[in-house]
């Protein structure tokens, strides 16, 4: 087995024995996904922390919204 197999058994296996509430906030200072929504009959995209928060309702396009994840030093993620 070479080395970056080793490393990415090790690091699987880790990730199995984290604690559930640990893994519920994996990536939120991190990592932000975007939500279609309608509010007051207006289109809209609410970001969203990794634990699922809210964090921001924009009412602008997806490229918009993405700029202000990016200056708010988080990065935008599909969850496709």
């Amino acid at each position: 087995m070479n080395n970056n197999a080793t490393t990415m058994t090790t690091w699987n296996t880790d990730l199995r024995d984290i604690e559930p509430a640990a893994f519920a906030v994996l990536g939120n200072d991190v990592i932000a996904y975007l939500k279609p929504v309608i509010t007051d009959d207006k289109p809209g995209l609410e970001v969203h922390a990794a634990d699922g928060r809210t964090l921001a309702l924009i009412h602008d396009t997806v490229d918009a919204a993405a700029a202000i994840i990016r200056q708010n030093d988080l990065e935008l993620v599909s969850l496709h």
